[in-house]
C-alpha cells in the first residue's frame, strides 16, 4: 500500500515542483527585464544631463580632455558624473503597483575630478517609476529637503513600498553632538512628509 502512495505521490511532486520552478524564473527573468529598462532610462537621463550642461562627462576627467572638447561656459568649474560602479540602484514597488521601480543615487565628483566623501557634495537621487506608458523620471523630487543646502544634506540608502530611508546630517556651528549632526529619517513617496525615526545602522536594500 505503501508503495503504491509513494508511486502517485512523488510524479505529483515533480510536476508541482518543474512548475514552481518555471514561474520562479519567469518572474527573476520579468524583473530582470525590468531592471534593464530602467538602466536605460538612468542612462538616457545622463546623456540628457551632459547635454545640458549640468554634469561634465566622465571622460572630462582627465588632462587631455579640453584639448578635444569645448569648455563648458555654463558649468565653469562645475560637477562631473562618477564611474559607473558608484551609481547605487535601489529597487521595490515604491508607487504599489506590483511593478519594479527604482530609485538612483549618487555623488558627484567635483571640479578636481576625484571622489569626494559624499557629505561635501550632496547626493543626487533621481526616482524611475513604472507607468502605463513606461517609465517616469523625476530627479526633483528631493529638492525641497535642499532649501538650506549649506548646513543641510540628506541621503537616501534604502527604498521600499512608498517608503524612502536615509540619513539627515545637520551641519554648524550650533550642532553640539552626533544627535544633532546625523538622525535617521523617512520620506513617503506620496506625501514627501519626512520624518525622524530609529533604525538599525549600515542597513541598504540593494
Amino acid at each position: 500500500m505503501n508503495r503504491i502512495i509513494l508511486s502517485i505521490f512523488l510524479p505529483l511532486f515533480g510536476i508541482v515542483t518543474i512548475f514552481s520552478g518555471c514561474s520562479n524564473n519567469k518572474e527573476n527573468n520579468r524583473k530582470e527585464i525590468y531592471k534593464d529598462k530602467i538602466a536605460q532610462v538612468f542612462r538616457d537621463w545622463k546623456a540628457g544631463a551632459i547635454k545640458e550642461g549640468h554634469y561634465c562627462p566622465v571622460d572630462s576627467c582627465n588632462p587631455s580632455y579640453f584639448a578635444n572638447h569645448i569648455k563648458n561656459e555654463k558649468l565653469g568649474e562645475g560637477l562631473g558624473l562618477p564611474d559607473t560602479n558608484k551609481f547605487h540602484y535601489l529597487f521595490a514597488d515604491i508607487n504599489n503597483d506590483k511593478q519594479v521601480d527604482a530609485l538612483v543615487t549618487f555623488h558627484p565628483v567635483c571640479c578636481t575630478c576625484s571622489d569626494t566623501t559624499g557629505k561635501i557634495v550632496p547626493q543626487v537621487q533621481v526616482i524611475i517609476i513604472s507607468s502605463q506608458n513606461g517609465y517616469t523620471l523625476n530627479d526633483t523630487f528631493f529638492y525641497h529637503f535642499f532649501v538650506d543646502s549649506i548646513n543641510i544634506n540628506i541621503d537616501v540608502d534604502s527604498a521600499a513600498s512608498n517608503q524612502f530611508y536615509g540619513t539627515y546630517f545637520k551641519v554648524g556651528k550650533h550642532v553640539t553632538s552626533v544627535e544633532q549632526y546625523q538622525k535617521s529619517i523617512s520620506i513617503a513617496y506620496d506625501t514627501k512628509e519626512m520624518k525622524f525615526i530609529q533604525r538599525q545602522k549600515n542597513k541598504r536594500m540593494e
